[in-house]
């Protein structure tokens, strides 16, 4: 029908780390009453943005030494439109513990609403290292903290997805910024602090091994007590102390006296 465009109301958004959409059709609706595209929920990966389509990797506006590489928009997107998807291996939830017990690497990992699997998300510099493109950018996109509001937001398939959405249009060479969620800055908050106590322990450590080399005497300083070592066992006295470059023997010992 000439003139007519596909609407549907779109929903009010959720506090949630990220929501679950049931797909549902296209509806027509007449011009006058139409104001609104509603995007369905992608029922594949097809057709979504991915690195050198859509999206490219660039030095993240928040610094690249607080976030590395962050995800740039190389076409405009819509409010509402599905951006790209979260993009790695599936992983079972022991081997998600496994990994996080073993180097405390869990950034870049997101369990899926069936909660049966974990998606173990790609890495921005092992993607820029890789040199390939057509990887989907979901777990690559930084948290813009208090400098930048998110312009998109996850959205589970409630399966074993987890898509991009733009909560706001998203203009060429912007980057993509999301909300990483409450629970994720309290975990990191919890390693910040370990590592602290840590540094604290290692520190006081290396403090100890120099005052430890620093009292060890010197070749000399052990020649030097060696000898008069051997001096008070050929006259019956006590070994001397050596101590800030004095050596004292004790009076009463000095049986013997040297001539």
């Amino acid at each position: 029908m000439t003139g007519n465009v596909i609407c549907i109301q779109i929903q009010s958004g959720s506090e949630s780390e990220y929501e679950e959409e049931e797909e549902q059709p296209a509806v027509f609706i007449p011009p006058q009453s139409a104001t609104k595209i509603r995007w369905p929920l992608p029922t594949s990966r097809a057709g979504l943005a991915t690195n050198g389509h859509g999206l490219t990797l660039k030095h993240s506006g928040l610094g690249f030494a607080l976030a590395g590489w962050g995800v740039f928009a190389t076409r405009p997107f819509a409010k509402g439109e599905y951006v790209t998807f979260y993009d790695g291996p599936l992983i079972t939830n022991k081997d998600e513990l496994e990994k996080r017990n073993k180097n405390g690497d869990n950034s870049h990992m997101r369990s899926v609403v069936s909660l049966r699997v974990v998606i173990d998300g790609i890495k921005g510099a092992d993607v820029v290292a890789s040199q390939k493109t057509g990887q989907g950018m979901g777990s690559c996109i930084n948290d813009g903290r208090d400098r930048f509001s998110p312009n998109v937001k996850f959205v589970s398939n409630g399966n074993d997805e987890v898509y991009i959405k733009a909560i706001k249009p998203i203009a060429t060479g912007e980057e993509v910024f999301i909300n990483y969620g409450q629970p994720y800055w309290t975990k990191v908050k919890q390693m910040e602090r370990q590592a602290a106590l840590l540094q604290d322990d290692t520190d006081e450590d290396e403090e100890e091994a120099k005052e430890a080399v620093a009292a060890r005497p010197t070749e000399a300083e052990e020649k030097t007590r060696k000898a008069y070592e051997d001096f008070a066992m050929a006259y019956g006295m006590p070994s001397p102390i050596i101590e800030n470059g004095f050596i004292w023997f004790h009076p009463k010992n000095l049986k013997n006296q040297p001539p």
